[in-house]
């Protein structure tokens, strides 16, 4: 796991540069949306499926469920 964190130390720096860079108080819902769709392509790339429950005045919520490789 030491290994692991150690590789993907600059990626994850990075991810989290980009997540703070992105302005998405608990109202912005625009904000969010850039948030989740960051999210949301980290996660697919991980072989996660995302379903996403759109909300009316804050941020939609997103369920990842993992894709069996079986």
């Amino acid at each position: 796991m030491n290994e692991y964190l150690k590789r993907s130390e600059d990626d994850m720096l990075l991810l989290l540069e980009q997540l703070v860079n992105i302005d998405s108080g608990s109202t912005d819902k625009a904000g969010i949306a850039k948030v989740g769709a960051l999210l949301t392509s980290k996660y697919e790339a991980l072989g996660f499926e995302i379903e996403t429950i759109p909300q009316k005045e804050q941020g939609d919520h997103l369920v990842l469920s993992r894709i069996n490789s079986s």
